[in-house]
């Protein structure tokens, strides 16, 4: 049963969209269908880090919302595609997404995420390195689970229920990756900034600074 819906879901990230808008010269599909629910294009962006393009990101939903918490916390399918604009070290990859979990957890949370964090390790580390062009979709399911792929191609996926809402909280949480980006991804909110800009293992990739 699992291997249908990967298959399904698999067919769905290489299908054609009808329509489509063009972000940084790549065609971002306007609908995609994950697990049997057709969902839109919510909004999208770039992420940077030290001025330079590291991926796009599109957030997919049931319906249009400028609310984090609907989007984060709805009973129903949702989707993170990222689309990679340069190459990226696996390992670099695991710890933005592992330390943007973290800093985005309640109190006590981090112990019932630690075996879904470890799945998620074990499947990008596989990965080693992303190239320009590459695309990870994080579909995230109505029971809070998470499957991955990569390039159309099922790559693991990770327990929930807590794993799906943890995720997401990456780019909308109240510590997010980037407030403009989270406000992209939000149909065009107006989130405020609160305090500096947190730093990332993507800044490891440019001289002079640490993860």
């Amino acid at each position: 049963m699992m291997k249908r819906v990967f298959a399904t879901v698999a067919l769905t990230l290489l299908a054609t969209a009808a329509q489509a808008f063009d972000l940084d010269g790549v065609s971002i599909p306007d609908q995609q269908t994950v697990f049997g629910k057709d969902l839109s294009l919510n909004g999208a962006g770039t992420r940077m880090a030290m001025g330079a393009k590291i991926y796009l990101a599109a957030l997919y939903l049931p319906s249009k919302s400028q609310s984090a918490d609907v989007a984060i916390s709805t009973p129903q399918p949702r989707r993170m595609m990222l689309v990679f604009r340069r190459s990226v070290r696996a390992s670099v990859v695991v710890a933005t997404l592992r330390d943007g979990i973290r800093l985005n957890a309640a109190e006590g949370e981090m112990d019932a995420l630690q075996p879904a964090i470890a799945q998620l390790e074990t499947t990008l580390n596989d990965l080693y390195e992303t190239r320009p062009g590459d695309k990870m979709a994080l579909d995230i399911a109505a029971d809070g689970s998470v499957n991955i792929f990569y390039n159309g191609v099922p790559s693991g996926s990770l327990s929930g229920p807590h794993i799906g809402p943890a995720m997401l909280k990456i780019w909308l949480g109240k510590t997010p990756a980037n407030v403009a980006l989270k406000n992209e991804l939000l149909a065009g909110a107006n989130y405020a900034k609160l305090g500096k800009e947190r730093t990332s293992a993507f800044d490891s990739l440019f001289e002079g600074f640490s993860p």
